[in-house]
């Protein structure tokens, strides 16, 4: 008999370690032999918010490059040149 299909929320502030709980959980299910898929956004730099993101595969381990930030200015002139949604 298989468990029923649950979802579960990780919330918490910014640089708290939700990220690094998922990939650790994903880590430890792949290890037990349970199929995991996936992505997960890190933050290279610790909680530095201007830092670089990248977006890791949890079924491969594969990581790219998400974004890159060099100051808090790229952000928001990034934010601004934004199509506005109607």
């Amino acid at each position: 008999m298989s468990p029923p299909n649950v979802v579960y929320v990780i919330t918490g502030e910014r640089g708290s370690g939700k990220s690094t709980l998922c990939g650790w959980v994903a880590h430890e299910a792949g290890r037990r032999g349970h199929v995991v898929a996936g992505i997960v956004t890190e933050r290279e730099g610790g909680a530095d918010p201007v830092s670089t993101r990248r977006v890791v595969d949890l079924r491969s381990g594969e990581a790219r490059l998400l974004v890159r930030e060099s100051t808090a200015e790229s952000r928001v002139k990034r934010l601004d040149a934004m199509p506005t949604l109607v």
